[in-house]
């Protein structure tokens, strides 16, 4: 098909030029964040560690150990291995134990190795942009960065899961399209296989909303999908889901998959069961209990309103507007309804990728955003009404040069836009710069080990923030009333104690010595205190527990025996 809009100014067809140097400042910011190897300055602290706890714990022990599923145990003695998490596919931790059994636990060199894969991600982005507005007549494929922010996008690159989400959601069909073009017949096999891996990788309730994207862009020909293929890439999903619930069944047993499945789900819809309601079944089954979700109506149509929001949005919407009345204005009724009916699909798109999370896991989805999947989805529209606006911009010149005043009109338009985007981008610039240069609000964790190796350790959050660096046992979630008024530590108090076996027979051998008190940026679901809470649970534990380091992260204090 005949390309219009950027096609039209020589030199300015793809976009890539403004892609490019775009990607490359990400890359550039990331490799600046390599100063503190451990993890990047935006990271969530939590979940980087568990990725690392666990392929850990996978060389250590093997993947049979916990039959391939994530063992978040840091405990020193194996009997108290594996303690099974099961509710999202064990991919990214297998694949950074393999990059620990090659190269050691040298984090900058893995974190590295996710920040080049998710460039090839955004690769397979800009081919599948082309490949869509190529299909309603379009170019300007790398104009999508526009509408990208530079923080969200580092942070993507910098996930273990979400690095490889767009090599996932994308490169699939750009294999298709492959196999269109060629007719070889790897291609094909080769977007299959992405795929099953994508569905063993992929937190599961993205991946479902990247096939559910996918079944629109089948029915509602945004993109020539046949359905057959569509089937096909359904089948091969839904193999990687029924692998992951194997797994489940022959290390829980069914009949515990089953109650612990309907438990998470209902909670994850509606906010019940309540922790106390089901700490005990997850302690007997050695299950990991993640934070325990509430539905709040308010906060979750905060989250769903911010999947709908990309930069500038307004004003692009009334550029579009202004594009179809001046199309209107000019009786160009055919193209008018052919630039609404494009634009209605590739937004439809991205709302049928985006807001399914919300209405399959409500309570869920109010703790848990989509982040940067956000804007790759709304960019590709938004980039859209920008080469409507230059095409029916450009088509206004006359022969001799002349603007009709409609044209000028659209042309102020689109300019005021683009500065628009360019304002909104010049902080998250500013904030790149930042986190290349400032030194990382994470670098306490560095001193942590030294403080804690060797020893049981309590802390108010994950339990694994502070497991991970003492290498033994831990629990997370202790507030007010793991600590009595005299100084006594009360560790079964705590929300979480990753120990297989702990409290099972009515002893509490396992006796912490260190307590580490995390004075922000706590695990969403873990902290059982914070504000006010957490100043009083500090006083408490300081008028009983020397202090042996103190910093801007956190307090570690040893913990006296009573």
């Amino acid at each position: 098909m005949r390309t219009t809009g950027f096609a039209r100014i020589p030199g300015l067809a793809s976009g890539m030029w403004l892609a490019i140097p775009v990607v490359a400042v990400w890359f550039v910011t990331f490799v600046g964040t390599l100063s503190f190897p451990l993890l990047g300055p935006i990271a969530s602290v939590d979940e980087q560690l568990n990725y690392y706890q666990v392929a850990r714990n996978f060389v250590t022990y093997g993947f049979l150990n916990s039959g391939f599923l994530q063992d978040l145990s840091t405990s020193a003695d194996p009997s108290q291995h594996p303690y099974i998490y099961n509710h999202m596919p064990p991919g990214p931790e297998i694949f950074i134990a393999l990059l620990f059994k090659l190269v050691g636990e040298r984090y900058a060199v893995v974190r590295l190795i996710f920040a080049l894969l998710f460039l090839v991600g955004m690769g397979c982005y800009f081919r599948f942009a082309r490949l869509l507005l190529r299909q309603h007549g379009l170019g300007g494929e790398g104009y999508t960065v526009l509408f990208l922010s530079g923080p969200l996008m580092l942070k993507m690159m910098d996930h273990p899961a979400f690095s490889l989400s767009p090599l996932f959601a994308f490169y699939p069909v750009v294999a298709l399209h492959a196999y269109y073009q060629t007719g070889k017949r790897h291609h094909y096999y080769l977007a299959l296989a992405a795929v099953l891996l994508g569905s063993l990788y992929e937190v599961t309730t993205i991946f479902v909303s990247v096939l559910l994207g996918w079944v629109f862009l089948s029915g509602f020909r945004v993109i020539r999908f046949e359905g057959w293929h569509l089937k096909m890439f359904l089948l091969a999903g839904m193999i990687g889901i029924a692998i992951h619930l194997l797994q489940g069944a022959l290390v829980l047993g069914p009949l515990v998959l089953v109650q612990e499945l309907s438990m998470a789900v209902s909670n994850r819809i509606s906010g019940v069961p309540t922790p106390d309601e089901v700490r005990d079944f997850y302690r007997a089954h050695n299950i990991v209990l993640h934070g325990i979700h509430h539905f709040d109506l308010d906060r979750l149509l905060a989250r769903l309103a911010g999947s709908l929001r990309f930069p500038a949005r307004l004003s692009v919407l009334a550029l579009a507007l202004l594009v179809m009345l001046i199309g209107a204005q000019r009786r160009l009724f055919a193209q008018v309804r052919e630039m609404a009916t494009s634009l209605v699909k590739m937004w439809g798109w991205a709302l049928a990728t985006l807001v399914p999370p919300f209405i399959m896991f409500p309570a869920y989805a109010t703790d848990y955003g989509l982040g940067g999947h956000v804007e790759l989805y709304w960019a590709i529209g938004a980039t859209a009404v920008l080469a409507y606006a230059v095409r029916v911009a450009a088509s206004g010149w006359s022969r001799d040069g002349r603007r009709s005043l409609s044209s000028a009109v659209l042309a102020l338009a689109l300019v005021a836009c683009l500065l628009q985007l360019a304002y909104l981008q010049r902080p998250k610039l500013a904030a790149l710069r930042s986190y290349a240069r400032a030194p990382n609000p994470y670098a306490d964790l560095a001193e942590m080990e030294s403080y804690v190796r060797g020893a049981i350790v309590m802390t108010n959050t994950y339990p694994v923030s502070a497991g991970f660096f003492s290498r033994n046992a831990s629990f997370g979630g202790c507030g007010m009333s793991a600590f009595e008024a005299d100084g006594r530590v009360v560790p079964s108090r705590c929300h979480a104690a990753f120990i297989r076996g702990y409290d099972l027979d009515g002893s509490r051998t396992t006796v912490p010595t260190r307590f580490v008190l995390f004075k922000r940026d706590v695990y969403v679901g873990m902290a059982q205190c914070v504000d006010a809470c957490l100043r009083e649970l500090e006083q408490r534990v300081a008028g009983h527990h020397r202090r042996v380091f103190d910093g801007n992260l956190f307090t570690v204090f040893e913990l006296r025996p009573r």
